[in-house]
């Protein structure tokens, strides 16, 4: 099967922003909207129920402020009702917008295909991919893909590069809340070795500086209005900026007064959070089994990473480890392109869908003459409505067995598990696949095209090539 790399957006969902990218000729090009390169990942539900999202949501931010969502990448998978709309609808109208945006750019063409980066610490069965899914299949994406995070921001440096063997990556990830520090073999398939993860980021950094400037302000008897509070940290983020360019930094505040920053003191009042990274780091690869030492390069992932600091702490560090050959990238110029730390995640993944093969579609199963759509992650099937699908077969269990669907090199393999307490699952009419008698029954099982399911009295059969 030839791909078709002209249908395919590549979205990076984030905490603070989203971007995304898609192939121009054969190369990776960044959605843009008006000018700006990114999509604030926020959204405000009216009362009426209809959602403003992104660029066009910024300016309901103080105005409708309890329907105000920002910073719910991680609960998305919890329960909510914002005006009669979930987790699900707000982030399907956000990859709607972002999807128009990408069309207009592809001379209105639509990309109806979907790859979503997700966290590496998202399993194949984490319902947040789920949602993202559901999310996506709502906002009019016909074919969702996701991928590891710091496996795309991989992808894009070995893109620049023009080798795709790149050894160990440490993938340094500074974000606005979040560090998510990824250890990835790119010697072949890529893998993950290990992950892990501190609360720091921008954020952080925004709130140690407004701290350092509200005290400063309360001595001398002017204090900073709490009503105008995130206009205040909004100019302590443009101090952190400014820092990146010059020694010192100077902006007005909301009780009239100016204040001045200069870049040693900001490196003191961050330098602790940054020393939580580095240990980070450290954990990721002792838990891997491996050294510094056999590290071929930290990718700088992350707007954050502007910080002069974080690579004036790092060189030393890897030094103190007998590794100062390990190469620090944050820009460079490449064979293809220029290594870009702030879209390398969306960039990276949209790599993938240059030529070559491409996956099949997902397979299914026909129960007489019903076609059930099996999804990527962990579908679940019995009589409880709950279950992606449900069946009205009373020899059924609530919950009798899963078919997970997991991507393997340019195909799924599927692994069908039965999880009822009560009746086996009968694979292919001979084996019995029952978790009350483990280890004398196995559990779970691959299934492959052909494959027979019987539950309960429901029979069904799968179908995994097109």
């Amino acid at each position: 099967m030839t791909s078709q790399p002209n249908r395919w957006l590549c979205i990076d969902f984030g905490t603070c922003n989203t971007a995304a990218a898609f192939l121009v000729g054969g190369k990776p090009h960044l959605v843009t909207y008006g000018n700006s390169s990114f999509f604030p990942t926020v959204a405000c539900v009216l009362e009426s129920g209809e959602i403003q999202v992104c660029q066009n949501a910024e300016p309901l931010r103080d105005r409708f402020a309890e329907f105000f969502q920002q910073e719910f990448k991680l609960q998305i998978a919890d329960p909510v009702d914002i005006n009669g709309r979930s987790y699900q609808d707000i982030i399907a109208e956000i990859l709607r917008f972002v999807s128009k945006a990408a069309a207009l750019e592809n001379n209105n063409q639509p990309l109806d295909k979907a790859l979503i980066t997700v966290p590496a610490i998202y399993t194949a069965s984490d319902p947040r991919k789920e949602v993202m899914r559901q999310a996506a299949m709502q906002a009019g994406f016909t074919e969702v893909e996701f991928m590891p995070e710091p496996h795309a921001a991989a992808c894009h440096y070995a893109y620049v590069t023009g080798v795709k063997k790149q050894g160990l990556s440490l993938v340094y990830d500074l974000g606005g809340g979040t560090f998510d520090p990824v250890l990835i073999d790119m010697t072949g398939t890529p893998q993950i070795l290990g992950e892990g993860g501190v609360r720091c980021g921008g954020q952080f950094f925004d709130a140690a500086v407004y701290k350092q400037i509200a005290s400063a302000m309360r001595e001398a008897g002017t204090p900073l209005a709490r009503a105008d509070k995130r206009a205040d940290y909004q100019a302590c983020r443009r101090l952190k900026e400014t820092l990146s360019l010059e020694n010192t930094a100077t902006q007005i505040f909301s009780n009239g007064k100016s204040y001045t920053l200069d870049r040693a003191t900001f490196n003191e009042l961050i330098r602790p959070m940054l020393r939580l990274t580095l240990e980070a780091c450290d954990n990721v690869v002792t838990t891997a089994g491996r050294k510094w030492s056999d590290i071929g390069q930290v990718l700088f992932v992350g707007g954050s990473t502007a910080i002069p600091l974080i690579k004036d702490m790092l060189e030393p560090h890897l030094q103190s480890h007998n590794a100062s050959g390990v190469k620090v990238i944050r820009t460079m110029q490449g064979a293809n392109d220029s290594y870009n730390h702030l879209y390398a995640t969306c960039l990276g993944g949209i790599t993938t869908k240059i030529g070559g093969p491409q996956r099949p579609p997902i397979g299914h199963l026909m129960q007489g003459s019903r076609k059930i759509q099996l999804h990527e992650g962990v579908n679940t099937f019995g009589r409880l409505n709950t279950n992606d699908f449900s069946f009205e077969d009373k020899y059924m269990s609530r919950q009798h067995f899963t078919i997970e669907v997991l991507p393997k090199g340019d195909d799924y393999e599927y692994i069908l598990k039965s999880v009822s307490q009560s009746t086996p699952t009968l694979l292919n009419g001979s084996e019995a696949l029952d978790p009350r008698h483990v280890p004398f029954c196995r559990e779970k099982a691959p299934i492959f095209n052909g494959a027979s399911i019987l539950a309960g009295k429901t029979l069904f059969i799968l179908e995994t090539k097109a």
